[in-house]
């Protein structure tokens, strides 16, 4: 993991319920792989790559299947193979403040996803988390438990 990211996993990985996966990493632009920040919000692509995520609107479409990604896409290693490791619910993460979108994050609040971002989650929005602590003040975090469920918010 990168040293100049303050994205930690607090539980949930390695063991104790998460699912991990590596995927590879997915390419807009044909031979130049995405750039996945560790913390972003990662859904599966057809070819079995992974790419940052939006919520479906609930109320006409389908939830998505997300991940959260944990090894960054410029670390050596995941750069080298052009792969990542994701997570998949059940997990607690500490979020640099990079993936996500700073409004009131009370303790409890709902989220969901806009691309890749963990943002407050409105009606019809698919809710993958909740906040458990918002640490913005004193080093510019919050920490979320990831439920990565499919439901919608309201």
């Amino acid at each position: 993991m990168l040293l100049n990211t303050l994205f930690d996993v607090l539980r949930g990985f390695p063991r104790e319920g998460a699912i991990d996966e590596t995927f590879p990493i997915h390419q807009t632009t044909p031979g130049t792989p995405d750039v996945l920040h560790a913390g972003q919000v990662v859904a599966v692509q057809s070819d079995g790559s992974v790419a940052l995520a939006t919520t479906p609107n609930r109320s006409s479409a389908n939830g998505v299947a997300t991940w959260v990604v944990v090894t960054d896409s410029t670390d050596f290693d995941a750069s080298f193979v052009g792969s990542v490791t994701c997570l998949r619910a059940n997990a607690e993460f500490k979020l640099d403040p990079s993936t996500f979108t700073a409004a009131t994050l009370a303790i409890g609040t709902k989220l969901t996803f806009s691309a890749g971002q963990w943002v407050t989650a409105a009606t019809n929005n698919q809710i993958i988390g909740e906040v458990l602590a918002n640490n913005v003040a004193t080093d510019t975090t919050i920490t979320v438990y990831y439920s990565g469920t499919d439901t919608a918010s309201f």
